[in-house]
């Protein structure tokens, strides 16, 4: 496995802002300390987590970008899984690309991960997702009716609850949104690419290739290698070397702000919980309206209302702005 060694440069580590002192720095990405105002969230340990959520059915994977094998079980079942390392078994699995499913048992070396669980409309889930306030989100200020309808079901809302070791690949979020991750319990480390060098990779590499890239802290430098080894692997790497690298650790009530299209990769260094929660705010509400637009059926039917030449400007732009 190719790798090379890098200088450190270390992510922002903030006190909590003002408002008004959150819109001077809000271009980059920054981990505030002690910054979740959700009590629900800052309550949310190992200790009282069947305290605090029912035993309700969860989906597991082996990471982030592993979408081949998705395992069901309950979410008391898997706390037990990874503070007692009792074995998952006799689980549900199945591949949602080929649909083909089995039965399997499961220990905390496979170290699966829950990233799956959102608010889904459950009042007892919901509650635990909110952004600071001095970000400044649009939802709540703007939006009602798209919070109600869209922020508190799917893709806006996350668990991330796991054992140490669990794994987020590099990747950015959907939609050109604006990303909050408050650490409730553990702690986990955040590599960070900023949005226009992440924008830069994602024009030359693949989907694959980009997710294929792994950070690591070796001897206080920092060490960038891809579990493939080919061309495209080497590729990446080179262009890696051009670009600077931010790391931080998240520990218990902290929360790192993700702004629209930065690139991130998260590592649990002990077991970790953490809620995540999107928003959009003047700076990326129109990227992120558009995007919502073009995945949904308006574009499909669009060609019998606007003229095909503007309608293919704005694919293009679209897919230019890689939201």
């Amino acid at each position: 496995m190719a790798s090379f060694l890098t200088d450190i440069v270390r992510l922002p580590y903030l006190e909590k802002p003002t408002q008004e002192e959150f819109l001077n720095i809000r271009s980059n990405p920054a981990v505030f300390k002690n910054a979740i105002e959700n009590k629900n969230a800052l309550n949310l340990t190992f200790d009282k987590i069947k305290n605090e959520i029912s035993d309700v059915d969860i989906k597991l994977r082996r990471s982030l970008c592993n979408k081949s094998e998705r395992i069901m079980t309950t979410l008391h079942t898997y706390v037990d899984y990874i503070l007692n390392h009792q074995p998952l078994t006799n689980c549900y699995a199945e591949n949602p690309m080929t649909g083909e499913a089995s039965f399997h048992d499961y220990t905390i070396e496979d170290k699966l991960y829950c990233l799956e669980m959102d608010a889904n409309y459950d009042p007892e889930l919901a509650k635990f997702f909110s952004c600071p306030s001095f970000m400044g989100d649009w939802y709540d200020k703007y939006l009602p009716l798209m919070k109600r309808s869209v922020l508190e079901g799917k893709r806006h809302t996350w668990f991330f609850i796991g054992p140490e070791d669990t794994l987020s690949e590099l990747h950015t979020d959907h939609d050109s949104i604006h990303t909050t991750i408050q650490q409730c319990d553990g702690k986990k480390r955040f590599f960070i690419i900023k949005p226009e060098e992440q924008i830069w990779l994602e024009g030359r590499h693949s989907e694959e290739v980009i997710e294929s890239v792994r950070f690591e802290i070796l001897n206080d430098k920092l060490s960038v290698s891809s579990i493939l080894n080919n061309k495209e692997s080497e590729a990446i790497l080179k262009d890696l070397q051009t670009i600077q690298i931010h790391v931080n650790d998240l520990v218990r009530g902290d929360v790192i702000y993700i702004p629209s299209m930065t690139g991130h990769c998260a590592v649990s260094l002990t077991n970790s919980i953490g809620v995540s929660r999107d928003f959009i705010d003047d700076t990326n509400i129109d990227k992120y309206l558009f995007s919502c637009l073009f995945s949904s059926q308006v574009f499909e039917v669009a060609h019998n209302i606007i003229p095909y030449p503007l309608l293919q400007n704005l694919q293009n732009e679209y897919e230019s702005i890689k939201v």
